[in-house]
């Protein structure tokens, strides 16, 4: 019974990230005392598969990986490098997912991550904790990434302050070395920025050859980027008045969103669709139109 009110409250819309948080440590904390009257082998494999909850399609350890991990949750042994690779691992993979799939596609396993991060914390020789301190640290910071994109501010907040404080715990470890830092804004992301800077100077040519210059340059994986440039290039051409190829590019960008959960893309798309208001009835803003809303974006 304490096993299924667990469960409820950890898949509940209603919960909030406090009440996941507290649900999380109860399992784990009941899975432990389980582990202890079951099959060795088999409850090890149940402990992790249940502590992931949903991460499961991005967890691909092998059966010794699953015990090796399952056993430091049950208490049997520390947490050791190779532990530490699988979540940076999957972390990775999730920074990708979203990029190319949306928020919905690595939130719940983001969370995942995170909690088994922070349930591993007693487990942690001093030697490792800074890294693991940084893992947990990053699985917020991700959580509070997703949940922006999907417009749940408080979510959001909730987890950017949980990944502070777990930064600022570890930085009196981390001296000067910059081996652990993540490089975000690349060359393309940062030329893509000064587009936007000069579509709110309304300087549009400026805009339209910085946007151009970004989606030769971006990663094609990175799908919901792709598309808020694109909207940018076809604003820029707005503001220059050039309605058809603004619509052209609005529809691109509609096209590559339909594949993304993004709720900020689907509301910058609607926006910049907004401005074409006074040309609604060019053949060029009807066959948007009509695209956004084959794609579900109308």
């Amino acid at each position: 019974m304490a096993l299924l009110q667990i469960l409820e409250s950890l898949t509940s819309s209603l919960a909030t990230p406090q009440e996941r948080d507290r649900a999380y440590h109860q399992l784990a904390q009941l899975l432990r005392r389980w582990a202890h009257t079951m099959d060795r082998r088999d409850a090890l494999h149940l402990l992790y598969r249940a502590a992931l909850a949903a991460a499961s399609a991005a967890a691909t350890l092998d059966s010794d990986g699953y015990e090796r991990i399952a056993s430091v949750l049950s208490g049997q042994s520390r947490v050791d490098p190779p532990t530490l690779e699988h979540i940076e691992a999957i972390l990775w993979s999730c920074r990708r997912q979203d990029r190319a799939l949306g928020p919905h596609a690595a939130l719940d396993t983001v969370l995942a991550q995170r909690q088994l991060a922070r349930s591993l914390l007693s487990q942690c020789p001093t030697e490792l904790r800074p890294r693991l301190l940084s893992v947990q640290s990053e699985a917020s910071r991700l959580a509070g990434w997703l949940s922006f994109d999907l417009n749940q501010f408080d979510d959001a907040g909730y987890y950017y302050e949980d990944a502070l404080d777990a930064a600022h715990a570890a930085l009196p470890a981390a001296g000067d070395d910059p081996a652990g830092s993540v490089l975000f804004y690349d060359e393309a992301i940062h030329i893509g920025i000064r587009a936007g800077c000069h579509l709110e100077l309304h300087d549009p040519q400026r805009a339209v050859d910085y946007a151009q210059q970004t989606l030769g340059n971006l990663d094609p994986s990175a799908a919901r980027n792709k598309v808020f440039v694109t909207v940018d290039l076809g604003t820029a051409y707005l503001q220059g008045e050039e309605i058809d190829e603004a619509a052209r590019l609005l529809g691109d960008a509609g096209e590559i969103a339909a594949g993304n959960s993004s709720a900020r893309l689907a509301e910058r798309l609607q926006q910049a669709r907004a401005r074409l208001q006074p040309w609604q009835d060019t053949t060029a803003v009807r066959e948007l139109d009509d695209r956004l809303t084959a794609y579900g974006l109308a």
